[in-house]
């Protein structure tokens, strides 16, 4: 779902920028998820309504309005020994509807926060009492649990407690959940429902809020991507779906060339930034690598059809023997080079400037052996323009000797794959260390036409 951006966040706008109790919680969840909708207006996708729990909410509350009208407690307070009445605030309809709710302006980051309650008690302090419907269908006895879900509650009463405290009332620190249980065990359906009902006290802090209204404000303010929560199944299922979806997509590249003589990269501002401490990250990291798939010239060929046959037909498994002496049965080149990036990183995050050199030292001797290779085939076939050289197919049709043939094509395969890490490495090693790491010349590489 695209939200109007007329809802969305704007760090320019002086007006005070409207945020519920759910997209609280949803930053807490995962910050990225938060930013993406807030900021980019990309929501999660919306289930499906919870109407039997709505029904029970709306009657539940037109069951203690009838004792909030005489003043009286309700028999579950009775039962429970509460020491409160429903009170009849004259903005309780406001506080309690979706789209208004209990509001409070957090001045220092121009926030503005609001919650709809179920129910407001009023206690003989004269303390408000924060009161929750909750509605479930489970076996046993209902108890707040330390589950992901419960813990949600908590914080959602605690929000209550802090928002109704910034309207200046004096708020109990207990709040209450009024907890009903659909029976399972009834001999038939009969066209309705019984519950069992029970009321659960809760002793709330919302020492947390403040802090995590600022950690909300510097997300909202970011120009960059927060990272996302690790168990958020959103997130790993736009991660692995993203994943699934570009190794399948067309390999079929327009034809680039790059020389990298002058040490630069054909990328944009958009490159996602890769710091060493998250070189562990494997979502970061794969972003990061997906994107000088995408958009560097000569990275990106890798994706190309020449490049994923001659991996199919043993390239590949025989690269990674003579190479990173290790045996793979992976045939599609991408997602390989992926994981060797990967596990490569992951080796330098606490690693100083000189280990990371001499690592792309090390593969640049190998670039340099295997260059020498090709430049002995060239020679041989007189192929001296960079035109003639970078074109593997044209290449292929000048070769005669089927050894020159299969050497030609292994050399180029492997370099291509050293060439497209020394860049990507070479770019890190620039960004985190301040220095520009010297490549070599570069073969232009157009592997289809």
């Amino acid at each position: 779902m695209i939200m109007k951006k007329s809802r969305l966040f704007d760090s320019e706008s002086e007006e005070p920028f409207k945020l519920s109790r759910t997209k609280i919680e949803m930053f807490l969840n995962c910050p990225r998820c938060f930013y993406l909708d807030r900021v980019h207006g990309v929501s999660r996708p919306s289930g499906p309504a919870f109407t039997l729990n709505v029904a029970v909410d709306t009657l539940l509350k037109k069951e203690f309005d009838i004792h909030r009208a005489a003043g009286s407690k309700h028999p579950l307070m009775e039962t429970y020994g509460v020491d409160a009445v429903p009170i009849d605030h004259e903005l309780l309809d406001q506080w309690r509807h979706n789209f208004t709710g209990i509001q409070y302006l957090h001045e220092k980051t121009n926030l503005l926060l609001y919650g709809a309650i179920d129910d407001l008690w009023l206690n003989s302090d004269k303390e408000y009492i924060v009161v929750d419907y909750k509605a479930t269908s489970k076996e046993g006895e209902i108890e707040l649990t330390d589950s992901q879900w419960h813990d949600a509650y908590r914080r959602q009463m605690e929000i209550y407690q802090w928002l109704l405290r910034g309207n200046r009332l004096k708020v109990s620190d207990t709040g209450y959940f009024v907890y009903v249980n659909g029976k399972k065990d009834m001999e038939a359906f009969d066209g309705r429902l019984e519950f069992d009902v029970k009321l659960i006290p809760y002793t709330g802090s919302d020492n947390w809020i403040e802090q995590t209204i600022l950690d909300i404000s510097k997300c909202l303010n970011s120009k960059s991507l927060p990272d996302s929560n690790p168990g958020c199944d959103f997130c790993q299922y736009r991660h692995e779906s993203q994943k699934i979806e570009f190794l399948f997509q067309s390999t079929k590249m327009e034809s680039g060339m790059i020389n990298n003589s002058a040490n630069k990269f054909i990328l944009t501002d958009d490159c996602p930034d890769l710091k060493q401490q998250d070189v562990e990250n494997e979502v970061l990291v794969e972003n990061f690598i997906i994107y000088f798939l995408k958009n560097d010239l000569f990275v990106k060929e890798l994706r190309s059809d020449s490049f994923q046959l001659l991996s199919k037909n043993g390239f590949l498994k025989k690269f990674s023997k003579l190479f990173c002496e290790t045996d793979t049965e992976e045939k599609n080149l991408v997602r390989w080079f992926m994981e060797l990036i990967y596990w490569t990183l992951s080796s330098f995050k606490k690693s100083d400037k000189h280990k990371v050199k001499n690592y792309i030292d090390t593969i640049s001797n190998n670039e340099k052996l295997i260059l020498g290779t090709l430049e002995e085939v060239y020679k041989k076939y007189g192929l001296k323009s960079n035109e003639e050289k970078g074109n593997f197919s044209q290449c292929l049709k000048i070769i005669i000797d089927k050894d020159d043939e299969y050497m030609f094509s292994f050399s180029y395969y492997s370099y291509a794959i050293i060439h497209a890490e020394i860049l990507i490495l070479s770019y890190l090693y620039q960004r985190w260390f301040g220095e520009i790491y010297a490549l070599e010349r570069a073969i232009p590489i157009k592997a289809d036409y």
